[in-house]
């Protein structure tokens, strides 16, 4: 399984993948993962080959959900999960 995380704070981006490792571990996955500070940079890449899209809501420039809509014109098969450290 390929994923994407997308959060412009790399101590959240180091939580998620963690989170994720320790899933995976336990059930005998296998993952990649990718690493984008911004939506921007995942825009420019090939969304389509991520099996999982892993987004923060706010960031600058676009936003999760800004690029989220854009993701869904280019792939409307991939899933985006959506995480904040806001309240």
């Amino acid at each position: 399984m390929k994923i994407a995380i997308c959060d412009d704070l790399v101590e959240e981006r180091i939580k998620i993948i963690a989170y994720l490792q320790k899933y995976v571990d336990i059930r005998g996955y296998f993952i990649t993962i990718d690493e984008y500070e911004n939506g921007e940079e995942l825009l420019a890449s090939n969304v389509n080959k991520y099996n999982l899209i892993i987004l923060d809501i706010f960031m600058n420039e676009l936003n999760g959900i800004e690029v989220a809509r854009e993701i869904m014109t280019r792939s409307n098969h991939t899933p985006v999960i959506f995480c904040s450290t806001s309240n």
